[in-house]
């Protein structure tokens, strides 16, 4: 029992803690009219180009169907469930927590604590893959500038680092459509890229 709540004291400190980081949402960003298949050009193992820490050596991570296996710097593993859609003609991804290893959870797990969702504009080539998330200092600056009403845990202050969104995904997806193009709201500093040979 004692183990347990270690665990949950542990995930909610990690997602506490990585908030800032990203844009989250209660609600998936997608609707069932905008789904896609996996890419098939995606499916097997990936090498995280890990530009932080060039030193550690971690695992390969892995697609299979909608799922994406993942490990941290620690080689903890955890999976995320993926959702591709497209608006626009540009492929997006929706991802959200899915299985984790061993009671442990790893950092990319701990960004999609149940139960939001992550949103990332997909860069595929043949030998690259690109998940870039939203740049939250961004969409702070395209809600102010645009005046858009996007619900989230505290409307009033924009330039709060641990906003939730609770956006409908209906209004995500006329979002997107409407602002998914704006210049480095999507960009490749954030967000994962993988690589394989």
């Amino acid at each position: 029992m004692k183990t347990s709540y270690q665990f949950i004291l542990f995930a909610i400190l990690i997602a506490t803690l990585q908030t800032g980081c990203v844009v989250q949402s209660t609600h998936p960003y997608y609707t069932d009219d905008k789904l896609v298949a996996s890419p098939a050009s995606i499916q097997g193992n990936w090498t995280l180009s890990n530009k932080s820490n060039k030193n550690i050596k971690v695992k390969h991570w892995s697609i299979s169907g909608n799922t994406l296996v993942t490990y941290d710097n620690h080689n903890i593993k955890s999976a995320l469930k993926l959702r591709f859609f497209k608006v626009n003609g540009v492929l997006y991804c929706d991802s959200a927590p899915g299985s984790v290893s061993e009671r442990k959870i790893n950092s990319y797990w701990g960004f999609h604590i149940h139960p939001t969702h992550l949103l990332s504009r997909v860069i595929i080539s043949p030998k690259k893959l690109q998940f870039q998330l939203i740049d939250p200092r961004q969409l702070v600056q395209l809600i102010k500038n645009s005046k858009l009403s996007l619900a989230s845990t505290k409307p009033n202050d924009l330039t709060s680092d641990t906003n939730l969104y609770i956006v409908k995904s209906t209004d995500w997806v006329k979002f997107i459509t409407r602002y998914g193009s704006t210049p480095n709201l999507f960009n490749d500093k954030s967000g994962v890229t993988l690589t394989r040979k």
